[in-house]
């Protein structure tokens, strides 16, 4: 398998684990307002179509950015707002790696 299968490969796994993760971490957090508005974003259609948020702000992917809201919660919460933030981080390197590797390849075959 070449590199950029490996990579888009790789980045739909964490990408399907990242929603997963993100709607369990939506559950384990409950209803806590601070808690939803800090870590979830709302839907980009408006509230016809989903009346909770369920994906997680692309600012908790960075290292630096944390979840200040969550201090409270259970450890599951907190686990399962991090793995979907780690599994979220790796889908972005590994998509930003695969166009990487097919820069990389064409400019090589040519």
């Amino acid at each position: 398998m070449d590199s950029p299968e490996l990579l888009i490969s790789f980045a739909g796994l964490c990408m399907m684990l990242q929603l997963v993760l993100s709607l369990f971490a939506r559950f384990a957090v409950g209803s806590d307002p601070n808690a939803l508005d800090e870590i979830f974003g709302h839907p980009v259609l408006g509230t016809p179509f989903s009346r909770r948020p369920y994906l997680m702000k692309a600012r908790l992917f960075l290292p630096w950015s944390r979840a200040k809201s969550l201090a409270g919660h259970s450890a599951i919460a907190q686990l399962a707002v991090w793995l979907a933030r780690l599994s979220g981080t790796a889908f972005l390197i590994c998509i930003l790696g695969f166009f990487a590797s097919l820069v990389y390849v064409v400019g090589h075959e040519a």
